[in-house]
């Protein structure tokens, strides 16, 4: 268990400049306290995978990244059995299989050749990012983030529930793996609300929503991360809270307004937004936008703003 206070993790994010509320603060103590993954939810671009990262840098823990999308077979979330392997060193060793199962019937053969345990342990088995987690090669402690869980189907959802809540997962050919103690990982599930998680799922999970952040927290996060002045960082903030209520496909994130920033200010030396910057502006604006409507929509808006 990570011995780290309420204000420990608070102090510990803002060392790595990442702001985070009160709610998402007790909920990261909880989940370490507890032992329990912590569940991500909200909007896409509210900070839910970069936080995973920055967690990885306040405990130096290995970040191992699954991430999901439609379609994802269980194979490529849990392990695999190298069965090629398994083939090859049968045929290394058929001279003396042959002498074993001489005189055995085709049924009392397999069965023979089944239970020999050098064909169902660890040498034969490929870690996947669970695996992976649980029984670290490297005998270091890692953090599973389970990224963009609502992508994938009920199955894989399903397979991941004894991992969820044990720290383990039985390998049918192999037998449970459980953590150690000393090497659980810390579980990071995020979500995008695409399609409703399962009730034992969350209720595994301690629980945070991420919305995109107030004016006064977003002008906190572009000061620290994009290292410009508080003043400059409001008036950048002040346009994105604008900008989010516009009717867009894909609305900007926090990480493309801390980017979009740098940009303006370290790249182009613009640190006022004003209409004498306006032609500068507007040739960044796919840094916001990564769809022409969406870009038009903006374009609009700002040259509104700033005439």
């Amino acid at each position: 268990m990570l011995d780290y206070t309420i204000n420990d993790i608070d102090e510990l994010l803002k060392s790595e400049n990442y702001i985070a509320d009160k709610p998402l603060i007790y909920a990261i103590y909880s989940a370490l306290k507890l032992e329990k993954p912590l569940l991500l939810d909200g909007k896409p671009g509210t900070g839910k995978t970069y936080f995973a990262k920055i967690l990885s840098n306040i405990t130096g823990f290995e970040l191992i990244r699954l991430q999901c999308y439609e379609g994802i077979d269980v194979s490529k979330v849990l392990y695999e059995i190298d069965y090629a392997k398994q083939l090859s060193y049968q045929n290394i060793l058929k001279g003396q299989l042959n002498e074993e199962l001489k005189g055995l019937s085709l049924k009392d053969a397999i069965d023979k050749v089944n239970e020999e345990k050098f064909f169902n342990t660890e040498h034969f088995l490929i870690k996947r990012p669970v695996l992976e987690a649980l029984n670290p090669t490297n005998n270091k402690r890692k953090i599973l983030l389970i990224d963009e869980i609502d992508k994938t189907d009920a199955e894989v959802e399903a397979m991941l529930l004894e991992t969820l809540s044990d720290y383990s997962l039985s390998i049918p050919e192999y037998g449970t793996v459980y953590a150690q103690e000393d090497l659980k990982p810390i579980i990071i599930a995020t979500s995008n609300a695409s399609r409703e998680l399962s009730e034992p799922f969350r209720r595994r999970c301690v629980y945070a929503y991420l919305s995109y952040p107030s004016m006064e927290t977003e002008t906190k996060i572009i000061s620290l991360q994009a290292n410009v002045s508080v003043e400059f960082a409001k008036d950048i903030a002040d346009l994105l809270q604008n900008i989010r209520s516009l009717d867009l496909k894909q609305i900007p994130s926090v990480a493309e307004s801390v980017e979009w920033t740098k940009l303006l200010f370290h790249c182009l030396n613009i640190n006022t937004i004003n209409n004498s910057s306006w032609e500068e502006i507007r040739n960044t604006l796919s840094t916001l936008s990564k769809k022409d409507k969406d870009r038009e929509i903006i374009e609009k808006f700002l040259k509104k703003q700033l005439a």
